[in-house]
């Protein structure tokens, strides 16, 4: 598994890293090309609004559901009273449906671009995950600007260099079963 670096003792924290721009773009090619399926979470912000990037994506919609588990979040063993739910949507990886994504989105953490600078989207998804029906690509967390690349992903793997600062973690383990779990 490999983590990319949005900061450390050399990045600040002010202006963490992140892939964006031209980067962005062929981060998302090289994700597309291995995966069939993305997902996207629904965001609960108070400045999550806008449903437009919802709307656009909903021909490519292949699977809604509401888990306590999922890339990044496990709410399962939380007392039954703060057990939080979230809505996950699953989307057929296409040529068009990564062009939408490319319309709303500025970089992997599903920021958009404001007269040349990242700020926080007001659309309704965060955390974009790539897989197959048997394997996991790439998980994300936008808030938590986390990111997470397969070490099975070989493709994108090989290039990891070409974006950023990335640290492999040995025994860091995607769970398998979440996707398994969809009946893709």
């Amino acid at each position: 598994m490999y983590t990319f670096i949005t900061w450390n003792e050399v990045i600040s924290t002010d202006t963490p890293q992140t892939i964006c721009g031209e980067e962005f773009h062929h981060f998302l090619e090289l994700c597309f090309s291995q995966a069939d399926y993305f997902s996207l979470k629904t965001a609960e912000w108070a400045t999550s609004i806008e449903s437009d990037a919802r709307n656009d994506l909903q021909p490519f919609l292949i699977k809604q559901f509401v888990t306590q588990k999922w890339f990044g979040y496990d709410f399962s063993s939380a007392p039954s009273s703060g057990r939080n739910k979230i809505e996950i949507q699953i989307y057929k990886a296409t040529t068009e449906s990564k062009v939408i994504l490319l319309k709303y989105f500025a970089d992997v953490f599903l920021n958009e671009d404001k007269n040349g600078n990242l700020v926080e989207s007001v659309q309704d998804l965060e955390d974009i995950c790539f897989f197959t029906k048997e394997s996991i690509v790439v998980t994300s967390v936008s808030h938590a600007e986390l990111l997470k690349v397969s070490s099975d992903a070989k493709e994108i793997v090989e290039r990891l260099d070409n974006f950023g600062t990335w640290r492999y973690i040995e025994n860091d383990r995607l769970d398998v079963s979440l996707i398994a779990q969809l009946g893709l």
